[in-house]
């Protein structure tokens, strides 16, 4: 990057604002080397204590840390760049192009609409690093899986459900807390809200949104929620008139939403 903007600092600002520059301008004005020494301490001072003993972290990006998702996308970022770069001088690779432009990436998860297998095997092979390992994870033409997402084609449009791979796991996930414990209900409470959010968001269809909701009330009610304020919540988040209800088209009540 310095070499291509053919400059010799980054310079940050108090509102930690950074800008390219030829000169140093502020207390926090970084060069070329600064950046490397600041990158390879980061990567290689990770230390971790398990049972009384003092481990060091020697592959991989520090999970867990700061500077971890952003390490992980300029990392990857580098790589996609050199490969487009050299593949729009390449006129054999305009449709890998052409596909590649609606690709989108979340840290180390990718989703690529209209992906033929010649695609997946340049993604996997050609783009990325060989020690960095890639699979592609779906095989159905009509249908994906990204982040918490179930995609599908249908009608000529897209549609969504909430996707959590912990189901697919050969094991039940506690994906709530016990209010047996010592959590505030507040908290509690408050997060079974945002995941109604958060599954209205991703539910097209209203019988995919009503199903996830009983789902999750069905869990509460076990790690011993009180139904009656399970359900106030839901009065609380269906008169707040989110955005995401307005696509179902419908009058919506409490009673829609609980276990049968």
């Amino acid at each position: 990057c310095f070499l291509e903007q053919k400059v010799e600092y980054i310079n940050v600002n108090d509102s930690f604002k950074a800008s390219w520059s030829s000169k140093k301008k502020s207390k926090w004005s970084f060069t070329r080397e600064d950046v490397i020494e600041m990158f390879d301490y980061l990567i290689n001072n990770i230390y971790v204590k398990f049972r009384g003993r003092v481990y060091k972290q020697v592959i991989g990006i520090p999970m867990g840390s700061d500077c971890a998702p952003k390490v992980a996308d300029l990392f990857l970022y580098w790589y996609e760049h050199n490969y487009v770069a050299g593949a729009v001088k390449n006129p054999e690779l305009k449709s890998v192009i052409h596909i590649l432009k609606y690709c989108s990436r979340y840290i180390d998860d990718l989703n690529v609409p209209n992906a033929t297998d010649r695609i997946c095997s340049i993604i996997c092979n050609d783009i990325y690093p060989n020690e960095l390992t890639l699979e592609c994870t779906n095989n159905d033409k009509l249908r994906s899986s990204f982040l918490d997402l179930d995609i599908f084609v249908n009608d000529n449009g897209f549609s969504t459900k909430l996707y959590d791979k912990r189901r697919d796991f050969s094991f039940n996930v506690v994906t709530f807390a016990n209010l047996k414990s010592k959590i505030p209900d507040s908290q509690a409470y408050g997060s079974f809200t945002g995941e109604l959010y958060r599954i209205c968001k991703s539910s097209t269809k209203f019988s995919d949104f009503t199903n996830e909701v009983s789902n999750v009330v069905a869990k509460l009610v076990k790690q011993n929620f009180n139904l009656n304020k399970v359900k106030s919540s839901i009065r609380s988040f269906i008169t707040s008139k989110p955005a995401c209800l307005h696509r179902y088209h419908r009058n919506i009540n409490v009673y829609n939403l609980l276990p049968t």
